[in-house]
Parts: structure tokens; sequence; C-alpha cells
């Protein structure tokens, strides 16, 4: 890595003429789209195509009723949603604009509002990560950095707040590469810390930009003016918003709970034998051949760092593929021979071949898919719950389910009904937690694990172990079973229901 080694995050605006017009065929006309904007097309048709899909991800529907109750009752500081929470017990929306800008657009427009939002800010997101791979200077360099990143995102990309996060990351990643001005790091830094916990992340990738920017014999002035206009726009958003200075510490209060995170799927490290894994390896494997490449520590140290974070927590993956897209682009700079800046008859044709496309897919996925992806949610069960009056909005009995119906009790019933558990692991207490675990993994603790918290009914997937622990007790009855789930009492209380 030599110390005179230029910046590969970045790229003058001259040096990416002089490379292109080195490339650029002698019968190309002066005017009509670049080859780069007609295959991006292409690119944000994928991401478009993701975030117009279905409403399914349990925590977003979280995030959706809170915004429902903001906008009808104003905010609140309390859990409003579980009856296994102390009385009273404080809470931090930490996401409370992503909620207020997902219940607006319920509001106005219902679900097909959200989706029609949630397209775009997946399209935009992909788009972005094109951008983002300019340094690249040729189509096939550019695809090599950005189709990881937005493959993983079809199985990773959901509605959630994460994909604001996502978005602001790329964001960061296009001032850098084109080397605008950091001020317009200021309100990406205020907007993140509102929308989503994952804004130190941008604090993460501009300080390993400017050690290895030091470390390549250059000072990193750039990258520290970056970092001040980005830390000035958190710290004011930090302190501009319903809940003052605790959103910036929310991160820190997060990582606390290790006891608890080390024991969900998505804070485990990977697993290499889900497709999730795989598809980012290869991407990582990319990268790793990119940094071998460019012989850069500008390169090097985000995108071990974020590699690292991401083999460590798996729900890291979608944030280090998004790094990777730059890193990559520099890497494989110049390979092949179709210039990102080529105009030709053909570019111009496939332009309008992508931008109808894009167009058609939106328009048809928005048209023919349902708007809710109500197969990973119980829905005929708390129909039939629903019937038999143990669910109402009056009064309900209190039930164990799973984490991710939680989320889907509370919107379905506009918070009226109380659940047991939901997906915000970092409120719930870790005895809750630990108690949850013995349903779900059905050890010999479920049946005490229930009666700490006096429930006598059980909603509950079929395929789990659970569901063999009940058929094998003399003390609990199946009352209502479908293809995928089942409604379990003890047997005194199916006497007195």
């Amino acid at each position: 890595m030599s110390p005179q080694q230029p910046s590969t995050l970045s790229v003058s605006t001259d040096d990416l003429v002089e490379h292109d017009l080195d490339r650029q065929p002698a019968e190309s006309p002066s005017a009509g789209p670049t080859a780069a904007m007609a295959v991006g097309l292409f690119v944000v048709l994928v991401g478009a195509f993701v975030g117009f899909g279905p409403i399914g991800n349990n925590s977003f529907l979280t995030h959706l009723q809170t915004g429902r109750l903001i906008w009808a009752d104003g905010f609140f500081t309390t859990d409003p949603y579980t009856f296994t929470a102390p009385e009273g017990s404080s809470w931090v929306i930490q996401s409370w604009f992503a909620s207020v800008v997902y219940g607006a657009l319920h509001n106005v427009g219902g679900v097909l509002a959200l989706r029609i939002f949630t397209g775009l800010v997946a399209a935009g997101l992909a788009a972005l990560l094109w951008d983002a791979s300019r340094q690249g200077h040729t189509i096939l360099a550019r695809l090599a950095a950005t189709v990881p990143a937005v493959f993983l995102g079809i199985k990773m990309w959901s509605e959630r707040p994460l994909l604001l996060g996502l978005l602001f990351l790329a964001s960061l990643l296009v001032v850098v590469a084109r080397d605008l001005s950091p001020k317009i790091l200021a309100p990406i830094g205020l907007f993140w810390i509102w929308v989503h916990g994952s804004f130190p992340l941008g604090i993460v990738l501009l300080c390993a930009l400017a050690l290895g920017t030091r470390l390549d014999g250059h000072r990193p002035t750039k990258e520290l003016r970056a970092l001040g206009w980005f830390v000035l726009g958190v710290v004011i958003g930090g302190l501009l918003n319903p809940f003052g200075p605790r959103l910036l510490w929310f991160p820190i209060n997060l990582l606390r709970r290790r006891d608890v995170l080390g024991l969900i799927r998505e804070w485990q490290p990977i697993n290499p034998s889900l497709l999730t894994a795989q598809l980012f390896l290869v991407g990582a494997l990319v990268m790793l051949v990119a940094l071998a490449r460019s012989r850069s520590f500008r390169t090097a140290i985000p995108g071990l760092i974020f590699l690292a974070a991401a083999v460590m927590s798996a729900r890291n993956m979608s944030v280090a593929s998004v790094v990777f897209v730059p890193i990559i682009a520099a890497g494989f700079a110049g390979t092949g021979s179709l210039a990102s800046s080529a105009r030709a008859e053909w570019t111009t044709k496939l332009a309008v071949v992508g931008a109808a496309a894009l167009a058609c897919v939106s328009i048809a996925t928005l048209a023919t898919q349902p708007n809710w992806d109500e197969g990973l949610f119980p829905v005929a069960a708390i129909d039939w719950m629903e019937q038999e009056g143990l669910v109402t909005a009056e009064e309900s009995v209190r039930f164990a389910h799973t984490d991710f119906s939680g989320g889907y009790i509370e919107f379905r019933f506009d918070g009226d009904v109380p659940v047991y558990i939901d997906d915000r692991f970092e409120f719930h207490s870790s005895e809750l937690v630990f108690d949850y675990l013995a349903l779900a993994r059905g050890t010999d603790e479920w049946e005490a694990s229930l009666d700490r918290h006096g429930l006598d009914i059980v909603v509950w997937l079929n395929q789990d172990r659970l569901a063999d622990r009940i058929n094998e007790s003399a003390d609990w009855v199946v009352q209502y079973q479908d293809e995928d789930w089942f409604v379990a009492c003890r047997n005194e209380a199916c006497a007195s229901n």
C-alpha cells in the first residue's frame, strides 16, 4: 500500500472525463443517455421490484402502529403494547420520525401508500448504489460493485426503518465519492438519527476513511471536515426531538443488552448455510479481491471493519454490502471495454426499454400482488379466537404467541389488545426473553415459563418443537389448527371458556 496511492473512494471529475473519453467510441453522438444511465435503470428496477412488494415485516407493523398512535394521541414514553412489561416502563421510540411518516401515509392512502413509499425508497437506494460505483468508470466494473449489494437486497431489504438507514448510508457514500460539499452531511445526520439507530455507522465509516487516508500518507482534511458536519447534524437531531438526548445514547444502551441480543438470530454470527449469507460472502470475496488490486488503506480500513461487523452479526450484512460498493468499483476500475460515458444509438434504445420496464414492473407489482403478506402471521387463528370471543378490543384473554405475531396483533387491533411479546428485544427484560425462548425452542421449561406469566392459551406454529410438547402433554388440548398455526389451552381453561 503505497503512500502515494490516490484516494480510491472518490475521483475527480477531470480524471473521470479523461478516462472515459479515452474509451468513448468515435461514433458516439454528443447527446442522449449514457451507457451508465441505461444500465442503471435496470439496477433501479430491481430495487423498485423489491420495495413495491407486499408488506409483511413484523417489525414494521410495530413501527406503523406506533405512528398511528402518535397521530391519534401524541407522543408517549411508556410501553403501550405488552402486558408483560412492568407498569410505566420507559420506552424511547428511536425510529419516531419513521413511525410518524408511516402513520401519516397509512392515514392518507392506506397500505398502498406504504408500498409506494417503500418502493421509492428501495429504488432510490439502488440508484444511490449505482451512483456510488461511478469510480469504476466502466459498466462491467460498476456491475461487479453494485450487483452483489442489490441482489442481497432482494432477500434483506424490507419496509422496516433500517431501509431508511441504508438510504442515508448510501447518500453519505455518494457525497464522499462525488467530493460534494460536506455540509450536505449535516441534514443526513439529522434525519438519520430520527429514523434509525444505525446512525453511528456513518461516524464509523468517516473515521475509517480518515484513518485510511492518513495511513496512505495524505492529510485527511476532507474526511475530518465531512465527519464534523455529519456529527453536527447527529447532535442537533439528538437534541431536537420528542425524546431529547436519549436518542443519542440509544445505540450504546442497546449494545449493553448483549446477553439478550446474542440470543437473536440476526444478531448472531452469519450462518454460511443460509442463502443470504452465501450471497453476502460472494460480495465479500469480490471486495477482498478489489482491496488486493487497489492497495490502499483508505479502502482497506472501511472494507475490513464492516466485513468483520457483518461476520459477527448477520444484521450487518446489508450494511456492509452497501459499504463494499465504492470499494469494489475502485478496485476493478477500468475493467471491461464499455465506458460508463459511452453514448450510442443502442444506449438510447436500452434506456427506453429500461424506463418502460421500470414503469411496467412497478405498476404490475402494485396492482397484482396483495398489500399484505399475511402468510407470515396467524390471521385465521386470530380470526377464530375473535369469533370465540377470546380476543376483542374491549377485553381479551392473555395468551402466548411468537414475537413476530406481536406486531401483527398490535396493528390489527390498533394497540387495544395487549401482547405477550414483540420483536423489540432491546426493550424487553432478560427474564421475559428467556421465558420466550423456552417456548420458541420447546425446552423442558416451556410450561414453567407460561406459569410465570399466568398464561393458559398459546398461539403457535405447527412446525415448532412447542407443538410436539403440547401434543405430548395431558394438561393441554388443541382447540384450533390450520396448515401453519394452532391454538391450544390448558384443560381447565378450555372448560371455563
